[in-house]
């Protein structure tokens, strides 16, 4: 007598299995890609630089640590598979990262400070009142 065992609810349980750990396995990958990415601030606060920490470093001449910890990440989760990597655009004291790292990530001329908006106000209002005055004395 021949017999022939089925073994295929075993079979789609391994199945149903191996698809949960490759979306937990997505999750991981995508959560270190944007670790890797953007670095990490550990518990004693020091910051491991990722890949734009890294390469702020290298671009930058002597960076600050607010410039160096200027970008943040938000990691993938079971319900949101994507990660998010940012420039924090806020400031507790001073001009926020997004800021002065406008121009060297979109390209073009920096923002003026405020010292250099203030001195060119400053000198056109020079120039102007100096311009009346050799006016008048001819």
């Amino acid at each position: 007598m021949l017999a022939i065992d089925d073994n295929a609810t075993a079979l789609l349980s391994a199945f149903r299995h191996a698809e949960k750990q490759l979306g937990f396995a997505r999750v991981v990958a995508l959560t270190r890609t944007a670790r890797a990415t953007a670095g990490s601030a550990t518990s004693s606060g020091f910051i491991s630089r990722g890949f734009l920490s890294t390469e702020a470093a290298r671009v930058f001449d002597r960076p600050t640590r607010w410039t160096l910890g200027a970008f943040w990440w938000r990691p993938a989760t079971a319900d949101r598979t994507v990660f998010e990597i940012g420039v924090k655009d806020f400031g507790q004291k001073g001009v926020p990262a997004a800021k002065y790292l406008r121009a060297e990530v979109l390209g073009g001329p920096r923002r003026r400070k405020r010292s250099e908006v203030a001195l060119s106000r400053l000198m056109r209002g020079t120039a102007l009142f100096a311009g009346l005055l050799d006016v008048r004395q001819q």
